[in-house]
């Protein structure tokens, strides 16, 4: 019975001394509740919420007319001293009444702020419209592009240029003006992400566009050069922001991407006027060869459009199993005498000249050994030697052909007019070259 006694005085001296505190903590959520519904009441929309606390606990109720307002009334709540936790029992309202009153509040309001802004708006429109006259001022200037004069292309990109940088300090000015300047990182974000898009999308267009700005600073060829990109030969006779134009000597276009050109390993026959020629023709092994070498270096030199410095020359290059093949070279001066046309005629006159001279020419000789029927007999070879073809009958003095024209024939000059004449050319003879 004492221990009886002895817990029950316990249990309510611990009751005692638990009352003070639970009445402070009581006192203390209903203080914050007030505080929490004070501010609640000062933020349109968030009046009808109602706040109740336990312990540090918020708990929400009632209804919102949108879910914006809904996440702000538990952010704020969040935010006050001594809140433990919120928790969410609000309703989004679907009343039409109750989202549309709002709606026209806020719309209101929007436009009063574009009523009140428009004479800021009007002040940035015309500062725009004067950056827009002077950037195309300041980019006509001579001094712009005198630097540049030989190169029209990279001229008009730095014209390009200046006009952009003048419309974009108008620009930002315009928006810190009227304080949208935070704007701007958002538009520069779209812009990086569009612009890499762009990039991806249309690489092949810019990778030509980049090569046609190097192409055209440092022109590897002039209009008529002919040259040799990749797998084609022709005349060059334009060149665009795109791509490289070429009049092959068959008379067809070719049209190769810049990218590719800028790339391609190429060969310009045209930049160097002189142009060295060479064939081989084989004699007979008995014959001696200074005398045969020296008479061919003769018939080419007294050939129209082979230079007499660097002068032709013959090498002996191979001992075949029935001929010596001999090699002989010559130079041309492109710009007056077709390359084509004097390796042909220097290869038609040596020929003459060697038959002239009795001087062989010969073809392979094959030995065949023929055996009889009859087993380990052989049949005698057959040394009859075919007769050598007898020449036509010579031609009389009159009759006798004179030397080719080796004269510059260009028979793809007209389509290479036409071509040149027909559009953009990034070309400029005066241009500094590779």
């Amino acid at each position: 019975m004492a221990c009886l006694l002895v817990l029950v005085a316990q249990l309510g001296f611990a009751q005692v001394q638990e009352a003070p505190g639970a009445n402070t903590t009581s006192e203390q959520d209903t203080a914050l509740a007030d505080r929490i519904s004070q501010a609640y009441d000062h933020v349109d929309g968030l009046e009808p919420v109602r706040v109740e606390v336990d312990s540090g606990i918020v708990t929400l109720s009632g209804e919102v007319v949108s879910e914006e307002l809904r996440e702000r009334a538990i952010d704020l709540g969040s935010r006050f001293e001594g809140v433990l936790d919120v928790q969410d029992n609000l309703a989004v309202s679907t009343s039409l009444g109750d989202r549309i009153g709002p709606a026209m509040a806020r719309f209101e309001e929007r436009t009063m702020r574009v009523v009140y802004s428009l004479p800021l708006l009007i002040v940035g429109l015309v500062i725009l419209w004067l950056a827009w006259v002077f950037a195309r001022w300041l980019s006509t200037r001579e001094w712009i592009g005198r630097r540049l004069r030989q190169n029209p292309f990279m001229a008009d990109i730095v014209r390009q240029l200046v006009r952009a940088v003048v419309m974009v300090g108008a620009m930002l000015f315009v928006l810190d003006l009227l304080e949208l300047t935070a704007l701007v990182g958002a538009v520069l974000g779209a812009a990086g992400v569009a612009t890499l898009a762009i990039g991806f999308a249309f690489r092949d267009l810019i990778e030509n566009y980049i090569a046609s700005v190097l192409l055209s600073v440092r022109q590897p060829f002039e209009p008529n050069d002919l040259v040799h990109i990749g797998d084609h030969l022709g005349k060059v006779t334009r060149l665009t922001s795109r791509a490289t134009v070429l009049i092959t000597p068959e008379g067809n276009h070719v049209r190769i991407p810049n990218a590719t050109v800028f790339k391609a390993e190429m060969v310009n026959y045209s930049r160097n006027p002189q142009r060295r020629f060479q064939f081989d023709v084989g004699v007979d092994v008995e014959l001696e060869l200074l005398p045969v070498q020296s008479l061919a270096e003769r018939i080419v030199g007294g050939i129209d459009g082979v230079l007499d410095d660097p002068a032709p020359f013959c090498l002996v290059m191979e001992l075949g199993d029935s001929s010596v093949i001999l090699r002989v070279f010559g130079w041309v001066d492109q710009r007056e005498y077709d390359f084509g046309r004097v390796r042909s005629e220097a290869i038609r006159q040596v020929k003459e000249a060697f038959d002239e001279a009795d001087i062989v020419m010969p073809e392979p000789i094959y030995n065949i050994k023929m055996l009889s029927p009859k087993a380990g007999a052989e049949s005698t070879p057959n040394d009859t030697v075919a007769p050598r073809p007898v020449r036509p009958t010579q031609l009389a003095a009159s009759e006798q052909p004179k030397g080719a024209d080796t004269r510059s024939q260009d028979e793809i000059a007209p389509a290479l007019e036409r071509e040149a004449a027909d559009g953009q050319n990034l070309l400029d003879e005066a241009a500094e070259k590779e």
